[in-house]
């Protein structure tokens, strides 16, 4: 299958056209199991009837044996970077694939409207909501799911601005093929819905934990694993329903496991160790329960992205090895002995600052800090945000006379974030906060500008982080220094003496 024959069908699905793709559909619904009877007050999620299921399609993945991604004498650079497909072709194909059906589908994508991202507060030690603009809503990941090196394109795509579907895509015999897709993964009507798609140690497995809270509320806990042409539910699935009588003065709340009864201590015990699996956090949408916090807290955030940075994302993998495709990697010795400098990033507002030092050999040591002398709470009078540490970037791809491309393909920290302590400074005590980086994660793609780079040819957000250095003048001709930019995160980075 091609992007192009990609088009959403009248109810506003993403359909596939390939006949040849036999498609098997499970409805995802509460099974008989030990009830217990407790009084409508007691339930704290009571609203407008909608009646929901979340149905599963496990679709298998397309094997036209007449079609085959032929290697090719392009190598990938030769720094140990390189994927492990090892075929640079290959790359560029997927990725192409993967941005042509994300920008012809855009509306779908767009369909997350006036949504709140959940985000952790530290301080409170809560889950609160902020408030995010059209696009940026965190729904798609590109990750390796599968365990041999190529990236998936997850994605949770509505069909209106209230049915929304999960799709995870793969891309083989030059075609995009759904590995897994789950239907009404969320609805925006009467209650609410939560969802949290997460990885395990095991590579090739998925959990997928569906919620549905109204007059019928229901939760799953599903796992899922690569058998080499989809993601398979495996045995073992179990939740919880509650429900309504129709006087409206009783619920009833039933615990079930593979289609059995079982008891509430039972199920308890089931969804603690179910969470305890979870390695890494891709997808969710609601504030999470004390085993999930414990793995965000442990990894520093989700795997996800907005519409519009995934669609960043995805075309400077294209960019990346379409370049290399096309024989445009560089001399990385001789590159880097040339960029390597001191870089910063700072607003002029406010008492933080990002810092890069560049070596010759493409490694990096960063650093950031952020003094919030009015932040707060038991046994602490202010905080400051930290983090330091180092990393590596890949080979360099070049794009343009004086633009380079590469991706951050290690960063480690001197602490891991999330860690804090209390420092008494003479009867001052300050509390340390060790965050993630801000600038750009393991993974981003970060362009690389050489002295000679005309600013007109640059991003306007880019541009933004100069103001501060050019005292809010009119911006030269060229850039006089080496700076960086990462387009996915909108962070640019530039010399002292710019």
């Amino acid at each position: 299958m091609t992007t192009e024959d990609t088009e959403p069908t009248d109810d506003g699905r993403i359909t596939d056209p390939d006949d040849q793709i036999e498609t098997t559909t499970e409805e995802t619904t509460p099974a008989e199991t030990t009830t217990e009877d407790t009084t409508a007050a007691t339930t704290a999620e009571t609203t407008e009837a909608t009646e929901t299921t979340a149905t599963e399609t496990t679709t298998a993945a397309s094997t036209d044996e007449t079609s085959t991604t032929k290697a090719t004498e392009t190598t990938a650079p030769s720094d140990g970077s390189s994927d492990p497909s090892g075929d640079p072709a290959f790359k560029q194909k997927m990725y192409d694939a993967y941005y042509k059906y994300l920008t012809k589908n855009k509306k779908n994508f767009l369909c997350y409207k006036y949504m709140d991202i959940p985000y952790y507060n530290s301080v409170s030690g809560e889950w609160e909501e902020i408030s995010c603009e059209e696009g940026n809503y965190p729904h798609l990941s590109l990750i390796d799911l599968t365990g041999d090196g190529v990236d998936e394109l997850v994605c949770i795509a509505g069909r209106d601005e209230y049915q929304f579907d999960l799709t995870i895509w793969g891309f083989a015999n030059d075609k995009m093929n759904k590995l897994l897709t789950i239907e009404s993964i969320d609805i925006l009507a009467g209650g609410y819905s939560s969802y949290v798609i997460a990885t395990t140690s095991n590579p090739g497995e998925i959990l997928v934990y569906l919620g549905r809270f109204d007059e019928l509320a229901f939760e799953d806990y599903l796992t899922y694993k690569w058998d080499g042409k989809v993601f398979a539910k495996q045995s073992g699935a179990f939740g919880v329903e509650q429900d309504m009588n129709d006087s409206g003065d009783k619920i009833t709340t039933t615990y079930k496991k593979d289609g059995k009864k079982i008891s509430k201590d039972d199920f308890d015990k089931l969804v603690a160790g179910y969470e305890a699996q979870a390695s890494g956090l891709i997808i969710f949408n609601q504030g999470l329960d004390e085993g999930f916090t414990k793995v965000y807290l442990k990894t520093g955030s989700a795997m996800s992205s907005g519409y519009y940075t995934m669609c960043k994302t995805v075309k400077k993998n294209l960019d990346y090895w379409t370049g290399v495709v096309e024989g445009n990697a560089v001399d990385s010795k001789k590159f880097f002995k040339e960029a390597a400098g001191s870089m910063f990033m700072s607003s002029g507002a406010g008492a933080w600052e990002s810092d890069i030092t560049l070596k010759e050999d493409g490694t990096f040591e960063f650093s950031f800090h952020d003094a919030n002398a009015g932040e707060s709470g038991n046994g602490y009078d202010g905080t400051t945000y930290i983090s330091t540490g180092k990393g590596k970037f890949s080979a360099a791809v070049k794009v343009s006379e004086y633009t380079y491309l590469v991706r951050v393909t290690g960063l480690e920290y001197d602490v891991a974030p999330g860690t804090t302590n209390i420092e008494d400074q003479g009867g001052y005590n300050l509390r340390y906060y060790y965050s993630d980086f801000y600038g750009f994660d393991k993974g981003s793609w970060v362009e690389i500008y050489m002295p000679g780079q005309p600013t007109k040819d640059l991003d306007e957000e880019f541009l933004g982080w100069t103001h501060w250095q050019y005292n809010h003048k009119t911006l030269p001709k060229s850039l006089n220094s080496v700076c960086l930019y990462c387009a996915e995160t909108g962070c640019g980075f530039v010399a002292e003496d710019l």
